[in-house]
Order: C-alpha cells, then sequence, then structure tokens
C-alpha cells in the first residue's frame, strides 16, 4: 500500500511503501521509465554514509514483496526497467530477489537488460545469476578503488577486493554480454 510519494526536482518520486506487517520500504519512480526497488527492511551492510544501514537490518522482503513495488508502480505509470538498488543489499537476499528477477523478466514482460541487480559484492551472487533462467544486469557499488578505504565505507560488506569484484563483475558481463554498471 502507498503511504505517501514526494516527487524531486530531479524528475524521481519516493514513494513510501507499507508491507503487509507494518514495516515500509522505499520505491523511486525514476525517470523514463524506470523504477528503484527495495529487497530489505533496513540492510546489514553497514555502509557509514547510508541511512538505510544505521537501522541494521529488520527482515528480509518475500519475492510477492519485490514484485508488488512494481505493480504498485505500474498502477502510476509504465515502468520497463527495474533496478534492485533500494533499501537493502540484493545478494543477501538471494532467492527472494532471484525468484522477483524471474517473474519480472517472464510474466512481468521486462527484458532481462532492463532487470539491474546491484551489489556491494558477495560471491555467491556470481555463481547464482548465470544459472538464471533470466540473467539480470550488473551494477557493482565500488564506492572507492581503494580495498583499505572500501573496508571503512562498508564496514560490514564481503571482504571482496575492488578488483576481485571488477574481474567477477566482467566475468559475468562476457557470459551474458551485458556491460556492467
Amino acid at each position: 500500500r502507498l503511504r505517501s510519494r514526494h516527487a524531486g526536482d530531479d524528475g524521481a518520486t519516493r514513494m513510501l511503501v507499507d508491507m503487509s506487517d507494518g514495516q515500509a520500504v522505499e520505491s523511486v519512480l525514476l525517470p523514463r521509465g524506470g523504477l528503484c526497488v527495495s529487497t530489505q527492511v533496513g540492510c546489514a551492510v553497514g555502509c557509514v554514509f547510508c541511512m538505510t544501514g544505521r537501522e541494521g537490518l529488520q527482515r528480509q522482503l518475500g519475492s510477492a514483496e519485490i514484485v508488488a513495488q512494481v505493480a504498485l508502480a505500474r498502477s502510476l505509470r509504465a515502468v520497463g526497467k527495474v533496478v534492485f538498488m533500494g533499501m537493502g543489499e540484493p545478494a543477501h537476499n538471494l532467492d527472494n530477489v532471484l525468484e522477483a528477477i524471474d517473474l519480472l523478466g517472464t510474466l512481468g514482460d521486462i527484458g532481462h537488460k532492463n532487470l539491474v541487480f546491484s551489489t556491494v559484492g558477495d560471491p555467491r551472487v556470481f555463481e547464482a545469476l548465470p544459472q538464471g533462467r533470466v540473467k539480470p544486469a550488473l551494477a557493482l557499488s565500488l564506492h572507492t578503488t581503494r580495498a583499505d578505504l572500501r573496508e571503512q565505507l562498508l564496514p560490514r560488506a564481503p571482504r571482496i577486493s575492488p578488483e576481485e569484484l571488477v574481474d567477477a563483475g566482467e566475468a559475468y558481463a562476457r557470459a551474458t554480454a551485458y556491460p556492467i554498471q
């Protein structure tokens, strides 16, 4: 259920979406038919610059709750691209996110390149994404190319160096023929 909607000067509209248990997540309508969805209530990564991470992880969203954000947005306007970059780290809710991606890329009629999985880096992602029927585009949240600074900025992220993360992303890009972001 849509709790509130706030238009920004940049063409984006932030939506606060109520879940059935009273928790809320944010979805963002982006210009040119895009939508940014949340995958968790809160986040365990704890990025020092992120308000979501300050609260910690409250719970995982189910695949139906992720897809419901798209359905809600589509009740307001056309959505042709979905980015998994909202609240939470999609890799930490991998099964539910991959199920949502599969549903959106098949029954939801969204092109696979228009489904964008964003991650701070978790080796499980690079094993699971190539196995799916729907192979989304990949966005990497590097934040910095310095491993020591990255560990400070993302204190609870998996310990994968920026170089290893880019290499894994490039391997996925070659396998899918989609450039990484």
